[in-house]
Protein backbone atom coordinates (compact mmCIF):
# COMPACT_ATOMS: atom_id res chain seq x y z
CA UNK A 1 0.00 0.00 0.00
CA UNK A 2 2.90 2.37 0.69
CA UNK A 3 4.73 1.33 -2.50
CA UNK A 4 2.12 2.49 -5.03
CA UNK A 5 1.94 6.18 -5.92
CA UNK A 6 -1.79 6.36 -6.61
CA UNK A 7 -1.74 10.09 -7.31
CA UNK A 8 0.89 9.61 -10.02
CA UNK A 9 -1.36 7.00 -11.66
CA UNK A 10 -4.36 9.35 -11.54
CA UNK A 11 -2.34 12.29 -12.86
CA UNK A 12 -0.81 10.33 -15.72
CA UNK A 13 -3.65 8.12 -16.89
CA UNK A 14 -7.04 9.56 -15.93
CA UNK A 15 -8.82 12.45 -17.66
CA UNK A 16 -9.07 14.78 -14.69
CA UNK A 17 -12.17 13.50 -12.90
CA UNK A 18 -10.65 10.60 -10.97
CA UNK A 19 -9.35 10.57 -7.42
CA UNK A 20 -7.22 8.17 -5.45
CA UNK A 21 -9.11 5.51 -3.49
CA UNK A 22 -8.70 5.00 0.25
CA UNK A 23 -11.33 2.24 0.39
CA UNK A 24 -13.45 -0.04 -1.75
CA UNK A 25 -16.56 2.17 -1.75
CA UNK A 26 -16.65 5.26 -3.98
CA UNK A 27 -16.94 8.49 -1.97
CA UNK A 28 -20.41 9.40 -3.25
CA UNK A 29 -21.91 6.21 -1.81
CA UNK A 30 -23.38 6.10 1.70
CA UNK A 31 -21.32 3.93 4.00
CA UNK A 32 -18.12 5.55 2.72
CA UNK A 33 -15.89 6.22 5.73
CA UNK A 34 -14.75 9.87 5.71
CA UNK A 35 -12.35 9.24 8.60
CA UNK A 36 -10.07 6.79 6.80
CA UNK A 37 -6.65 8.21 6.03
CA UNK A 38 -5.09 6.40 3.11
CA UNK A 39 -1.63 4.91 3.36
CA UNK A 40 0.73 7.58 2.02
CA UNK A 41 3.10 6.83 -0.82
CA UNK A 42 6.31 6.07 1.07
CA UNK A 43 8.70 3.69 -0.72
CA UNK A 44 11.22 3.78 2.13
CA UNK A 45 8.57 2.59 4.59
CA UNK A 46 7.40 -0.01 2.05
CA UNK A 47 10.97 -1.32 1.89
CA UNK A 48 11.07 -1.54 5.69
CA UNK A 49 7.87 -3.63 5.73
CA UNK A 50 9.21 -5.81 2.93
CA UNK A 51 12.46 -6.46 4.78
CA UNK A 52 10.57 -7.25 7.98
CA UNK A 53 8.44 -9.78 6.08
CA UNK A 54 11.56 -11.40 4.61
CA UNK A 55 13.20 -11.49 8.05
CA UNK A 56 10.10 -13.24 9.39
CA UNK A 57 10.37 -15.95 6.74
CA UNK A 58 7.95 -14.75 4.08
CA UNK A 59 9.11 -16.06 0.71
CA UNK A 60 8.94 -13.46 -2.02
CA UNK A 61 8.54 -14.91 -5.53
CA UNK A 62 11.06 -13.79 -8.15
CA UNK A 63 9.53 -12.83 -10.41
CA UNK A 64 6.17 -11.90 -8.94
CA UNK A 65 3.61 -12.85 -11.59
CA UNK A 66 1.43 -9.76 -11.99
CA UNK A 67 -1.84 -10.18 -13.90
CA UNK A 68 -2.72 -6.97 -15.74
CA UNK A 69 -6.04 -6.82 -17.55
CA UNK A 70 -5.83 -7.01 -21.36
CA UNK A 71 -9.01 -4.95 -21.83
CA UNK A 72 -10.02 -1.39 -21.00
CA UNK A 73 -12.71 -1.00 -18.35
CA UNK A 74 -14.25 2.11 -16.81
CA UNK A 75 -12.14 1.72 -13.68
CA UNK A 76 -8.92 1.01 -15.63
CA UNK A 77 -9.28 2.79 -18.99
CA UNK A 78 -5.57 2.19 -19.69
CA UNK A 79 -4.75 -1.08 -17.91
CA UNK A 80 -1.38 -1.80 -19.48
CA UNK A 81 0.20 1.59 -18.66
CA UNK A 82 -1.37 1.37 -15.18
CA UNK A 83 0.19 -2.04 -14.67
CA UNK A 84 3.54 -0.79 -15.93
CA UNK A 85 3.49 2.09 -13.45
CA UNK A 86 2.68 -0.30 -10.59
CA UNK A 87 5.44 -2.62 -11.84
CA UNK A 88 7.89 0.33 -11.70
CA UNK A 89 6.78 1.30 -8.17
CA UNK A 90 7.33 -2.28 -7.02
CA UNK A 91 10.76 -2.32 -8.67
CA UNK A 92 11.65 0.81 -6.70
CA UNK A 93 11.36 -1.18 -3.46
CA UNK A 94 13.17 -4.24 -4.83
CA UNK A 95 10.29 -6.37 -6.11
CA UNK A 96 10.61 -7.88 -9.57
CA UNK A 97 7.13 -8.12 -11.11
CA UNK A 98 6.50 -9.83 -14.45
CA UNK A 99 3.36 -8.63 -16.21
CA UNK A 100 1.13 -11.24 -17.81
CA UNK A 101 -2.20 -10.50 -19.50
CA UNK A 102 -4.18 -13.68 -20.18
CA UNK A 103 -7.40 -13.47 -22.18
CA UNK A 104 -10.41 -11.67 -20.71
CA UNK A 105 -12.71 -12.74 -19.17
CA UNK A 106 -11.41 -16.31 -19.23
CA UNK A 107 -8.93 -17.42 -18.07
CA UNK A 108 -8.16 -14.09 -16.34
CA UNK A 109 -11.23 -13.99 -14.06
CA UNK A 110 -11.15 -17.75 -13.47
CA UNK A 111 -7.53 -17.57 -12.37
CA UNK A 112 -8.17 -14.60 -10.07
CA UNK A 113 -11.23 -16.13 -8.38
CA UNK A 114 -10.52 -19.84 -8.40
CA UNK A 115 -6.89 -20.69 -9.18
CA UNK A 116 -4.29 -18.65 -7.34
CA UNK A 117 -1.39 -20.82 -8.56
CA UNK A 118 -0.92 -18.93 -11.81
CA UNK A 119 -0.26 -15.43 -10.47
CA UNK A 120 0.81 -13.62 -7.30
CA UNK A 121 -0.92 -10.25 -7.62
CA UNK A 122 -3.51 -8.88 -10.00
CA UNK A 123 -5.47 -5.84 -11.12
CA UNK A 124 -9.24 -5.89 -11.02
CA UNK A 125 -12.00 -3.37 -10.47
CA UNK A 126 -15.72 -2.97 -10.05
CA UNK A 127 -18.57 -0.85 -11.29
CA UNK A 128 -21.56 -1.04 -8.96
CA UNK A 129 -24.77 -2.68 -10.08
CA UNK A 130 -27.33 -1.06 -7.80
CA UNK A 131 -25.87 1.72 -5.62
CA UNK A 132 -25.94 -0.30 -2.40
CA UNK A 133 -22.73 -0.74 -0.36
CA UNK A 134 -23.44 -4.47 -0.11
CA UNK A 135 -22.87 -4.69 -3.86
CA UNK A 136 -19.33 -3.35 -3.45
CA UNK A 137 -18.32 -5.09 -0.23
CA UNK A 138 -20.13 -8.37 0.42
CA UNK A 139 -19.75 -9.25 -3.26
CA UNK A 140 -16.02 -9.57 -2.63
CA UNK A 141 -15.47 -10.00 1.09
CA UNK A 142 -18.22 -12.41 2.22
CA UNK A 143 -17.09 -15.54 0.39
CA UNK A 144 -14.05 -17.58 -0.54
CA UNK A 145 -12.11 -16.37 -3.57
CA UNK A 146 -8.41 -16.75 -4.24
CA UNK A 147 -8.19 -13.11 -5.29
CA UNK A 148 -8.42 -12.06 -1.64
CA UNK A 149 -7.28 -15.04 0.38
CA UNK A 150 -5.62 -18.32 -0.62
CA UNK A 151 -3.55 -21.04 0.97
CA UNK A 152 -0.43 -20.49 -1.11
CA UNK A 153 -1.27 -23.51 -3.23
CA UNK A 154 -3.89 -21.70 -5.26
CA UNK A 155 -6.95 -22.76 -3.26
CA UNK A 156 -9.44 -20.25 -1.84
CA UNK A 157 -9.60 -19.81 1.92
CA UNK A 158 -12.63 -18.58 3.88
CA UNK A 159 -13.01 -14.81 4.13
CA UNK A 160 -12.03 -12.76 7.17
CA UNK A 161 -14.66 -13.96 9.65
CA UNK A 162 -15.21 -10.63 11.40
CA UNK A 163 -15.60 -8.62 8.21
CA UNK A 164 -17.79 -11.20 6.50
CA UNK A 165 -20.13 -11.45 9.50
CA UNK A 166 -20.34 -7.67 9.82
CA UNK A 167 -21.28 -7.39 6.13
CA UNK A 168 -23.89 -10.16 6.42
CA UNK A 169 -25.40 -8.41 9.44
CA UNK A 170 -25.33 -5.07 7.63
CA UNK A 171 -27.33 -6.25 4.63
CA UNK A 172 -30.02 -7.57 7.00
CA UNK A 173 -30.16 -4.39 9.12
CA UNK A 174 -33.31 -2.32 8.58
CA UNK A 175 -32.30 0.91 10.36
CA UNK A 176 -30.52 3.12 7.82
CA UNK A 177 -28.18 4.95 10.19
CA UNK A 178 -27.14 1.71 11.90
CA UNK A 179 -26.54 0.06 8.55
CA UNK A 180 -24.53 3.03 7.28
CA UNK A 181 -22.31 2.88 10.37
CA UNK A 182 -21.76 -0.85 9.85
CA UNK A 183 -20.42 -0.26 6.35
CA UNK A 184 -18.18 2.52 7.62
CA UNK A 185 -16.80 0.07 10.19
CA UNK A 186 -16.30 -2.60 7.52
CA UNK A 187 -14.38 -0.13 5.36
CA UNK A 188 -12.11 0.66 8.30
CA UNK A 189 -11.43 -3.03 8.95
CA UNK A 190 -10.66 -3.68 5.28
CA UNK A 191 -8.30 -0.70 5.27
CA UNK A 192 -6.53 -1.72 8.48
CA UNK A 193 -6.02 -5.32 7.38
CA UNK A 194 -4.88 -4.35 3.85
CA UNK A 195 -6.78 -7.22 2.26
CA UNK A 196 -6.35 -5.42 -1.05
CA UNK A 197 -5.13 -2.03 -2.25
CA UNK A 198 -7.85 0.14 -3.83
CA UNK A 199 -6.20 2.45 -6.36
CA UNK A 200 -8.67 4.83 -8.02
Amino acid sequence: AHAIDKQAIVDALYPGDAETASQFLPPMLWGYNQDIEDYPYDPALAQEYLQKAIDEGVEIPDPIIFYVMPVSRSYYPQPQPTGELIQAFLADIGLNAEIQSPAWPSPYIDDVNRDGRKHDIHMLGWTGDNGDPDNFLCTFFCGAATGWNNDGEGNPLPPDDEIAQLLRDAVAETDFETRKAMYEEANQLLHDRVIGVPVV
